[in-house]
């Protein structure tokens, strides 16, 4: 077993985005991020912008990418703010939220499947890493960049 802990999480983050990007794209025509961006979307109705950078922790000009592609495909609209004019807002169209609907299963077959070796604390223990790793992180990389 490889103990390499930054080596094991990029095999395994790979791993698993090769067979959701896979099996998303068969099945739905889609990528996870833009899976991730529907379903973020589907909770918050419409956001601007700016919410779906922080909610997908993703950088502003990504999502812009992103939800130009989005809407190309049919997914979304873009409808400027009434108050800031230079602001967008994205919605779902009928076909964004109709495959909301039918990635849902999906996600909720994988997460099960991923997990269901484990027992509910192994997986606490697992997300507990994690989400220090994230914290951890982003305080090392907000004093690098005080430091530049």
């Amino acid at each position: 077993m490889d103990k390499r802990l930054f080596f094991v999480l990029n095999r395994a983050r790979h791993r698993i985005n090769k067979y959701i990007n896979t099996t998303l794209q068969k099945n739905f025509g889609i990528t996870s991020v833009q899976a991730a961006a529907i379903l973020f979307l589907e909770q918050k109705e419409s956001a601007f912008l700016k919410e779906m950078s922080s909610g997908l922790d993703m950088n502003s000009s990504a999502v812009t990418t992103l939800a130009q592609r989005l809407e190309k495909k049919g997914y979304t609209t873009k409808k400027r703010a009434e108050i800031d004019k230079r602001a967008f807002r994205i919605s779902l169209t009928v076909k964004g939220k109709k495959t909301a609907e039918e990635i849902k299963p999906f996600v909720n077959d994988f997460n099960e499947n991923f997990t269901n070796n484990f027992s509910k604390e192994e997986i606490d223990s697992v997300i507990r890493f994690l989400n220090f790793s994230i914290d951890l992180f982003d305080k090392k990389n907000e004093e690098e960049q005080k430091n530049d």
